[in-house]
């Protein structure tokens, strides 16, 4: 109780800093936000903040730290979904309509980092739940993959069971995005399991140039133009990150 209280206060105070006769925004959630891609999506989302997208970034994390970045606010969570209370707001302009969900780990050398809350990609069904009945409406879901191993039939359609019940939860917009592990460093102890992500690396350079895989910068980018644009339904972004046409694109990715 006293985590949702003090999410609402900062909710709350963020909301009273807005210029009068301007419409009062909603905060953004991001979940797995400690990895290098993680933080490069809060910078991008804190940047959408400064434009008057969003009134802030909730940050999920297991200890109350002060964030570096304005804009950012932390929201202590247990470690494990079970048991989690929806969020409630006095005031639903408060409330948080949007979700980033990243399956990335934390950069276990940044002690900030260390604390920040990753999801398992088997929590995915009961963290979109508790994400409903905490009055979300918008998810973006972004799955890491190994570069060039993906079946196609998947690169654009649901992949399994779970993500098939995050459709059926009753979100606005529900947005898969199959991005290419890229900037990843692997560190096993096995010499064969070296030798055999070494030849998968030799792979990524034969693929084709409309396969490779996006830079960092380039996902954490899409996720943002995704959340700003997309219409409401639910989709699959291919590792290609090229968008459906029905969309109103805008700019693009570079």
């Amino acid at each position: 109780m006293h985590q949702l209280n003090s999410l609402t206060t900062a909710i709350a105070a963020s909301q009273h800093l807005l210029p009068k006769g301007k419409r009062q925004l909603s905060a953004v959630l991001v979940a797995g936000g400690g990895g290098k891609l993680g933080g490069e999506v809060v910078r991008q989302l804190v940047a959408a903040v400064s434009m008057g997208h969003y009134s802030h970034v909730a940050l999920m994390a297991t200890k109350q730290f002060h964030a570096a970045m304005a804009g950012v606010h932390v929201l202590p969570v247990s470690s494990t979904v079970t048991g989690w209370q929806p969020l409630k707001f006095e005031n639903t302009s408060n409330q948080i309509q949007t979700a980033v969900v990243m399956f990335e780990p934390p950069r276990m050398f940044y002690a900030r980092e260390r604390t920040i809350w990753t999801p398992h990609p088997s929590e995915l069904p009961d963290l979109a739940k508790w994400m409903r009945a905490s009055g979300i409406r918008h998810l973006v879901v972004v799955l890491p993959h190994q570069p060039g191993l993906l079946p196609a039939a998947l690169q654009h359609g649901l992949a399994n069971l779970d993500e098939q019940l995050v459709t059926t939860l009753g979100f606005e917009r529900v947005i898969f995005m199959r991005m290419a592990q890229t900037d990843v460093a692997v560190k096993t102890g096995n010499f064969g399991e070296r030798i055999a992500n070494w030849m998968l690396g030799i792979g990524n350079y034969m693929l084709p140039a409309n396969q490779a895989p996006l830079r960092i910068t380039q996902i954490a980018k899409l996720v943002e133009q995704v959340l700003r644009i997309a219409p409401a339904g639910n989709f699959v972004i291919p590792p290609s990150g090229v968008l459906p046409k029905s969309w109103d694109l805008g700019e693009s990715v570079e």
